[in-house]
């Protein structure tokens, strides 16, 4: 979707360009909040500093685990997911998109969680 490219017709959409994933950057780059999704923990307590929100308990507990948090759970570090359908797919517009957005995750954190 930072792409522009989403089609909810079902179409794929035409595989971006280097121009397209640098706009992608800058529109990620300009969003108030980045969070990831494997430090959730971290996110929470981010997004809370961010908007000046406080956390609880109850925010940090996956209420909803999907296939890859029930299977990590059973054991099993595989899961599931979208990304396990197209193993052979070499997906550098996303590779490039999340360091960023991981990237920005990690300085906002260091930012608002400074210790002088």
């Amino acid at each position: 979707m930072l792409l522009g490219n989403w089609s909810a017709a079902g179409a794929p959409p035409a595989y971006p360009t280097a121009a397209a994933v640098a706009r992608a950057e800058a529109r990620l780059r300009a969003f108030a909040f980045v969070g990831l999704f494997e430090r959730w923990a971290d996110s929470v307590c981010l997004f809370a500093a961010t908007f000046g929100s406080f956390v609880t308990a109850g925010d940090l507990v996956n209420t909803r685990p999907g296939a890859r948090a029930r299977a990590a759970l059973a054991g099993d570090a595989r899961g599931g997911g979208e990304a396990d359908a197209f193993p052979d797919v070499d997906d550098w517009a996303d590779a490039r998109l999340y360091a960023v957005g991981a990237r920005l995750f990690e300085d906002r954190l260091r930012a608002a969680f400074a210790v002088d």
